[in-house]
């Protein structure tokens, strides 16, 4: 099988596992049973409080080393969101 033809189900297991792995902590918020959204290579991790964040990004490097993929910190945004006052 040609590489490009492969690599769509590559990346689909490799999301697949590392979505499981997500799910896996119990950090985050939640809708329902989802603490993450992914689609297609784009992905968004919730988290009330800093430290519950801090813990799903390092499920992330974990996943990131264990598995020798990389992701593009380039694209990577942090955003806060407060209540008014």
């Amino acid at each position: 099988m040609a590489r490009g033809v492969l690599s769509p189900y590559l990346f689909a297991v490799h999301v697949g596992e590392f979505s499981i792995q997500l799910g896996s902590v119990t950090v985050g918020c939640t809708q329902g049973n989802m603490i993450h959204l992914m689609f297609a290579d784009d992905m968004s991790v919730f988290d009330p409080i800093v430290i519950g964040l801090q813990c799903l990004l390092n499920v992330s490097d974990d996943f990131e080393t264990e598995n020798k993929i990389a992701f593009n910190g380039n694209k990577t945004i942090g955003m806060h969101f407060c209540p008014k006052k």
